[in-house]
């Protein structure tokens, strides 16, 4: 039996999040649930993930803090841009797998998960990977 000091402390273990620019490359056996659909947007050129929170407790509660930013090819941010999120977790609980980009070019959501465990997300704007 763990000591109840030693309990605690697994306890208080911390997730992360791990962003990474790929799409959905794979070998076919991912359920639909793991594919990006491919949006494409030629006012985007570029996007960008910003996370805040990154290292959370794994209760469930905690929320990491993700927002794509797109931006055309003079770097000005694009509005009514289609973002959409996967994670290849199936304990990870994204509050938004898609939205549309503010006129700050800016769509964000959240990501919680009550397993200690490193999550990868993955995130495009306008089929354009983040």
């Amino acid at each position: 039996m763990l000591p109840h000091t030693l309990t605690r402390l697994l306890a208080l273990i911390w997730i992360s999040v791990s962003l990474t620019a790929c799409l959905s490359g794979g070998d076919g056996n991912e359920s639909d649930d793991n594919i990006i659909p491919e949006i494409t947007d030629n006012r985007v050129s570029t996007a960008k993930v910003i996370t805040s929170n990154d290292f959370q407790q794994a209760d469930g509660l905690a929320a990491i803090t993700l927002t794509v930013i797109a931006r055309d090819a003079n770097n000005v941010p694009v509005s009514n841009v289609t973002v959409n999120f996967v994670s290849d977790s199936d304990t990870a609980f994204l509050e938004a797998l898609t939205g549309t980009t503010e006129e700050n070019g800016r769509f964000t959501t959240t990501v919680t998960n009550s397993l200690v465990e490193t999550v990868e997300v993955r995130a495009t704007a306008g089929g354009i990977p983040a």
